[in-house]
């Protein structure tokens, strides 16, 4: 919701201010423990388990659940109320 933007996008910078190190260290621990191959199996998996994480996400269950949330918190406008 456009209302909510600015929060949303401090909470993916904190994800991301924390995901990007922790990654680049796993990472290099990878590398040095192993090999190369390593890395490409984590992201296999990473890439297959976020796959599944989107498949499982209903557009029309999403919408509804933020209209029906609007509708409570009296943001719509007048010609979408019922």
């Amino acid at each position: 919701p456009q209302a909510e933007t600015g929060f949303y996008t401090g909470l993916q910078s904190f994800a991301l201010s924390i995901a990007a190190p922790l990654t680049a260290w796993i990472t290099g621990a990878l590398v040095n423990d192993g090999s190369y191959r390593r890395i490409f199996a984590v992201c296999s998996v990473s890439l297959l388990a976020a796959l599944i994480a989107l498949a499982t996400l209903r557009l029309e269950d999403a919408a509804g659940q933020i209209l029906r949330r609007d509708r409570d918190q009296g943001r719509l406008p007048a010609e979408k109320r019922c």
